[in-house]
């Protein structure tokens, strides 16, 4: 699972200590060891989404395409909308590659597509309160700031409330058997980690250009990306075969710098890798989608101890520099990162134990959930009718049409 799916399984498992709960999943899914019923849906059946979900159901999920949200956001299933990926602008680094008029049609896919989530939806949430303020504003412009709501609460908490992601309530353990350190990488290696997918809006580059800066002084370093795929059926990004490209040309996977771990670590499995490395990298450019993301996988370097080495431009950039978790350097400047992962280590991993160990505390999902768990008693109780909305009927109506306009040209 990538971050997506890890929130969604971690908050059904905690939630299912107050409610009965079933994770709809697309095809291919299957559940976690002890975990809430996985049930599969289809995103491109109409209404597939209302067929699992009975009548008093109430159903929390992104912003789902027209098509499978139908019959969603009335009184009879509330909608809890996560808007906890800045899609709007992710989706404008990922396409930037494409043709200009497969760009355009991307568009119309993306942005309604959200907004028809934004005026089906009950109530909203999101990762954060810089992604809070954004939304109220997308909000705002699909009419949904309501006078008398405001009324009784002017934050408007109960119309989109935050519910960040999470880490689980105990630190991972060491693996019987290390997997990178000695099998893959020496023994007395500095090993630095990239978590998770290489995605096209992520800068891996510029942390291959600080890792050859580093091994010219010292050839203990060494890169682990976590996966290459996707755990996924959708296609591959192209910065994972750029990230190749530039370790091939800079050396360093000839010389056993860098491994590219092939396909995707499992969720269940990703703590006790985490844990035979040293250090915990993410690097991105400035742009929109920075602006406004949550990076899940620096939660993962908190969970695991790992002190984090990353660049500004977002709320967790300030967090890992005011609270001591690590370095922040300026996107694009191998040299900075290469000297701050140097500091890194000369101060040692345990140096940063003590407020690594303070912001996991505060960070599990037990502790994330009750603003979630408030919004779905809250619109369960509701008896919000639906009304018709010929916008948001519009919205869907070209949604699908371009949704199969987009699917004739592929095929």
């Amino acid at each position: 699972m990538a971050g997506p799916g890890i929130r969604y399984a971690e908050l059904a498992r905690v939630l299912g200590d107050t409610f009965e709960v079933t994770v709809a999943a697309p095809p291919g899914s299957s559940a976690l060891p002890g975990g809430p019923d996985v049930r599969v849906y289809r995103p491109d059946v109409p209404g597939s989404i209302r067929r699992l979900a009975p009548s008093g159901t109430v159903v929390v999920a992104p912003p789902l395409p027209p098509q499978a949200a139908r019959g969603l956001g009335g009184a009879g299933r509330p909608w809890v909308v996560d808007l906890y990926n800045p899609e709007p602008f992710e989706g404008l680094e990922h396409q930037k590659a494409r043709p200009r008029l497969e760009r355009k049609a991307r568009d119309v896919l993306r942005i309604d597509r959200i907004a028809y989530a934004l005026r089906a939806g009950t109530a909203f949430v999101c990762a954060s309160e810089r992604q809070r303020d954004m939304w109220l504003g997308f909000l705002a412009a699909c009419r949904r700031l309501d006078s008398d709501l405001y009324e009784h609460d002017p934050e408007l908490r109960t119309l989109i409330d935050v519910v960040p992601s999470g880490i689980p309530d105990v630190p991972p353990s060491d693996a019987e058997e290390p997997r990178v350190r000695g099998p893959v990488f020496p023994e007395d290696a500095r090993i630095l980690v990239w978590n998770g997918g290489i995605w096209d809006w992520l800068d891996p580059l510029t942390v291959l250009r600080a890792l050859a800066l580093l091994r010219a002084d010292d050839e203990r370093w060494h890169l682990l990306f976590a996966g290459t795929g996707r755990p996924s059926l959708r296609a591959e990004m192209s910065m994972a075969q750029r990230a190749i490209g530039l370790s091939d040309e800079l050396g360093l996977s000839r010389a056993g710098a860098v491994h590219f771990r092939p396909g995707w670590t499992p969720y269940l499995e990703m703590g006790a890798l985490l844990r035979e490395c040293d250090v915990g990298v993410c690097a991105h450019r400035l742009t929109l989608e920075t602006r406004f993301a949550f990076r899940t996988r620096i939660l993962d370097f908190v969970w695991a101890g790992l002190p984090v080495l990353y660049t500004e431009g977002d709320e967790w950039g300030e967090r890992v520099r005011e609270g001591g978790l690590g370095e922040v350097v300026a996107p694009g400047d191998p040299g900075a990162m290469a000297r701050a992962a140097m500091r890194i280590a000369e101060r040692g991993r345990d140096a940063y134990t003590p407020a690594l160990t303070r912001e996991a505390a505060g960070a599990t999902w037990a502790q994330v959930v009750p603003a979630l768990r408030r919004t779905v008693e809250r619109v369960a109780a509701g008896q919000r009718r639906r009304r018709f909305d010929p916008i948001r009927s519009a919205l869907g109506l070209r949604h699908t049409a371009a949704s199969l306009a987009e699917r004739l040209r592929r095929d």
